[in-house]
Order: C-alpha cells, then sequence, then structure tokens
C-alpha cells in the first residue's frame, strides 16, 4: 500500500533543511569574518571565545560539531572531535585560536593585545600552545584575566616580537565578547579618603594618569626610567603631622567587575611625607571608581623586639653558603639563619652593586609579618649599601655591596606587621593635598 504524505510534511522538511542551511551559513560566514590570511602564509582562525572558570573549545568542522550533541564517544574521534580544556582559578576570558602554519613559515604570533576604545593601554597576554589536532595546525588559548568586562565587542591585536622585542601587529579583530553578566558599580569616595588605625591616620590623596620610575635602583636616571600609567599619592599621619618613615610595601586594585591588578617591584618614592606609588597595569575607562587595597610599612622607628641582629656572617665572595643559626624569636617570627648567594662585581647600572644576594630563614611565621634587612656592617664596624636585591624579585631577597676588604658581617633585620588599607576613589587629574 502505498503512504501519501501531506503537504505539511514536506513544507516541514523543506523548513528543517532551509533553517539547517541558514545555520551552516551564518556559523561559516562568522568562521571566514574572523579568519586571517597573513603576508607570510600564516593563517589564523578564531574559533571561539569563553568566559568562566572552566573552559571548553571543540575542534571540528562545522558539520561534525553540529551534530556532536548526538554523537557517542567513540564516534567523535572518527568525525574528526578533539575537545581541549582550559581552567581558571577566577573568571577570565579565552580566546581561542586555529594557527594554519605553512612548511618553512615563521611561528605563530605569541603575544595578544585587547584594548577600548579611547584607550591607549591595552592588556597583554601571551598565548599558550593547546595542541596539534592536525597536520600544520596549531590550537592556542590567550587567558585574560583583565579585560573590559562591561564591553559588548573587543579589539584584539595578535603580535610578533620583531628584532629590537618590538611588538608588531600581524592581525586584528573586532569580537562579541561571551560576557553576558551584569555587573553592579562602586561610588568614588571624595578625595582625600582618610582611614584611621591604631592612632594614626593613613591618607590616600589622589589616583591619576603620570609617569614614575621603572625601577628603584638606577644610578642615573634617563627618560627610559620613567614609565608612564597611573600614580596613587598617600600620606601617613599621626596627630596631623606627616610621618616619612613609612612606604607602600604593595598595592591591588580591583574594578567591580572583578578584575584585579597589582602593581610590581615597589615602585614608590616618598617626598616630604607624600608617597608616591606606581601602577603600570591597565585599567578600564568604562570604570569609574576602583577598591585600592594598599599595604603600608615602616622604613624605621622599629621597637627593640622589631629588631634582630646576626653577627659574623662570611662576606663571601663566591659561591653560595647556607648559615643556620640557633632559632631567633622576634615579633612573631623564628630565623632559623641566612642563605647567602655571591654574584660577583661586574658593570652594573644600579646605584648599588649587588656583589652578595641574603635571605633570611623563617623557620616559623605567626599572623602576616614583612621582614626586611635594614642595616649591614662589616667586622671593621662600617656601614655597607644594601638594599632590596635585582635579581630576586620576590621582597624577601637582598642585596649587599661588601667593601674589597670585608671578611664578615652583621645583618640586622625588621620585623614587621604592615598595615594593610582599602580605599575606593575613582580617577582625578590633579594632586590634590591635604
Amino acid at each position: 500500500m502505498r503512504v501519501r504524505l501531506s503537504p505539511r510534511f514536506y513544507v516541514s522538511v523543506v523548513a528543517l533543511v532551509l533553517v539547517g542551511g541558514i545555520v551552516l551559513w551564518r556559523i561559516s560566514s562568522a568562521e571566514r569574518a574572523r579568519t586571517v590570511t597573513m603576508p607570510d602564509g600564516r593563517q589564523l582562525a578564531i574559533r571561539q571565545l569563553t568566559y568562566g572558570t572552566q573552559h571548553r573549545f571543540l575542534y571540528g568542522n562545522v558539520w561534525a560539531r553540529l551534530a556532536a550533541p548526538m554523537l557517542p564517544d567513540s564516534w567523535k574521534a572518527k568525525a574528526g572531535l578533539q575537545t581541549f580544556f582550559h581552567g581558571t582559578t577566577t573568571p577570565a576570558l579565552v580566546i581561542w585560536g586555529d594557527w594554519r602554519l605553512p612548511r618553512n613559515a615563521p611561528g605563530p604570533a605569541q603575544m595578544a593585545l585587547i584594548s577600548e576604545a579611547g584607550s591607549d593601554r591595552p592588556a597583554s597576554e601571551s598565548g599558550v600552545w593547546m595542541g596539534v589536532p592536525a597536520s600544520n595546525h596549531l590550537i592556542m588559548a590567550w587567558v585574560f584575566q583583565n579585560f573590559p568586562r562591561r564591553a559588548r565587542s573587543l579589539r584584539v591585536q595578535m603580535c610578533d616580537w620583531d628584532s629590537k622585542s618590538q611588538l608588531k601587529p600581524a592581525a586584528t579583530f573586532t569580537l562579541a565578547s561571551p560576557v553576558r553578566h551584569t555587573f553592579t558599580t562602586w561610588k568614588a569616595e571624595r578625595y582625600p579618603l582618610l582611614r584611621p588605625v591604631k592612632g594614626l591616620q593613613f591618607c590616600m590623596l589622589n589616583f591619576s594618569p603620570g609617569g614614575f620610575l621603572r625601577d628603584p635602583w638606577p644610578l642615573l636616571f634617563t627618560g627610559s626610567s620613567i614609565v608612564s600609567g597611573h600614580v596613587a599619592v598617600f600620606q601617613v599621619k599621626q596627630d596631623r603631622r606627616a610621618l616619612d618613615n613609612w612606604h607602600v610595601e604593595a598595592m591591588t586594585v580591583t574594578d567591580a567587575t572583578g578584575n584585579v591588578v597589582k602593581g610590581k617591584l615597589q615602585p614608590f618614592v616618598s617626598v616630604g611625607g607624600y608617597i608616591v606609588f606606581g601602577l603600570n597595569d591597565t585599567l578600564w575607562l568604562t570604570e569609574k571608581s576602583w577598591q585600592f587595597r594598599t599595604q603600608f610599612a615602616r622604613d624605621g622607628g622599629f621597637a627593640s623586639n622589631e629588631l634582630c641582629t646576626i653577627r659574623g656572617l662570611p662576606a663571601i665572595t663566591s659561591g653560595s653558603v647556607t648559615q643556620l643559626v640557633t632559632n631567633i624569636e622576634v615579633n612573631g617570627v623564628s630565623i632559623g639563619g641566612v642563605e647567602m648567594q655571591a654574584k660577583g662585581r661586574g658593570p652594573s647600572p644600579y646605584r648599588l652593586h649587588e656583589d652578595l644576594e641574603v635571605q633570611p630563614i623563617l623557620t616559623q611565621t605567626a599572623g602576616e609579618r614583612l621582614v626586611t634587612l635594614v642595616g649591614a656592617t662589616d667586622n671593621q664596624g662600617r656601614q655597607l649599601q644594601h638594599d632590596r636585591s635585582y635579581y630576586n624579585l620576590d621582597g624577601h631577597h637582598f642585596g649587599i655591596e661588601p667593601l674589597p676588604d670585608s671578611k664578615s658581617l652583621d645583618l640586622t633585620f625588621a620585623v614587621q606587621a604592615p598595615v594593610t588599607v582599602e580605599f575606593v576613589g575613582g580617577m582625578t587629574r590633579i594632586v590634590l593635598s591635604h
């Protein structure tokens, strides 16, 4: 018996084919719009953008990806499907790129820059090689913890390093943001911002675009010593009098969308009771206020129970040595010795010749403590130059410049509880005095 199909069935089939064709056409058009072929033959296709903490990218042709939800696992591999995963501890943006690299072509452009309209300060990240799914193909992921999360579209540049170690754009994309979250806004307090802590007033006077020293050690200051970014100005006061023995040890800046940036290398300068701290990371113009989590520490004025001196350490000129001592208890910290490493005298652009690097060995710590080297003398009682190490930038290593005939060293360490203060402020254009 011949089955007669109703006209409605044929209309449904035609509609299904048309919808499938439209979906396929839109996917293919979007992928072509996000594909760039470079003059040297390299081709980069941005396959996907993901946002969150668990990132998943499915590699394969369009038909296979559309059918993937219906395919058993054993068939997915036969269809050429491969899944790549990446996890982040906090919500982040991952850009998934598919490089096609002809033989004898340069490697992939490693760096990606994200920027927003009206700003000349992009955020940059280096790509992570995720896998090689097919011949001449490379999947790369760029992971951004800091990007304009409120923006609907993102301007992304992929860059090569040139022979002068400068970034050279290789491809530019305008990509729809995958973020679908509505973020709150913060209201900035009016400067100056005051926070009383244990009889002291910690003051944030302003935050503005400006320049600051690239690092704390230069011998001569040139144009390259100054970095453009943002500058915060603070004061620490007691009884309305500005104190000059405090500095900013660290500052973390957070916006209402979840972006977090941190100051590096303790780039501060103290001038007449003012503490000037520089930030070289990208802040987004779509934000009008930020939270400044600022850690303050003292340079001097320590109580006797905050100081300890380890005497008779060898002034080594080569190799390294670990000098252990009986545990010294000082202000909640146990110091069990000092690690020392000779660096050797050589040409240095810094005011300190770091011939010797030292690190106190902490065997026990109670609460948040900051240990710093505050004094160094040799066997003849001469004061030696010292500073934070410029070889290890973790804040726990210190550099010393012994004199040629120094035989032994006495090192004095200060152990203090830093003061952490939070401010919420906006951007200003002038420095406000208080």
